[in-house]
């Protein structure tokens, strides 16, 4: 049902995207957005955990896309670096978890995952906005605002690969 309404021409003639924002865990909340989705965006915390669990959803989401058939239209826009320590760009360790862990998303999708070459820098300013009750991206729009802009044309280049498709919401 929720694909359906995702997907109806209403929803689709008022928005250019919709955003299912989901847990990488199986919920039931989670399992509907990603059956909804024609696309899922997978942030990556650059640590041990994170790097470890990212190729295991990507396991799970290809088991649902063809075995289950429960998110058959769903695609993999790529992964995105989350909580980088510097604005600048990614550490030397950073990096080479980066590197490792599109081997290992590779194997586990069974082709190329993108991952993007924008990151999201780890920022006080996004709790601060949380305490605040506002949207990162509003509470200080220089520095955040830049972050998330430059990320956003990135995702709309990626969307682009699959023009004509019709799709446009993700997970």
């Amino acid at each position: 049902r929720l694909r359906e309404l995702v997907h109806d021409d209403r929803v689709q003639q008022e928005f250019d995207y919709v955003i299912l924002d989901c847990p990488p865990r199986r919920t039931t909340a989670s399992v509907n957005a990603l059956a909804a989705s024609d696309f899922a965006l997978i942030p990556v915390i650059l640590d041990a955990t994170s790097t470890e669990a990212a190729p295991r959803l990507l396991a799970n989401l290809l088991h649902m896309k063809h075995d289950t058939q429960v998110c058959p239209n769903l695609s993999i826009l790529g992964c995105v670096a989350n909580m980088v320590s510097q604005a600048s760009g990614l550490n030397a360790t950073e990096k080479d978890r980066w590197n490792r862990l599109q081997v290992r998303c590779q194997d586990r999708w069974g082709q190329p995952v993108y991952h993007f070459e924008n990151a999201i820098p780890h920022r006080a300013d996004f709790g601060h906005a949380a305490e605040s009750n506002q949207f990162a991206v509003n509470y200080n729009e220089q520095i955040i605002g830049g972050v998330f802009r430059n990320l956003a044309q990135e995702v709309e280049w990626r969307i682009s690969a699959y023009a004509g498709s019709g799709a446009n919401v993700f997970a």
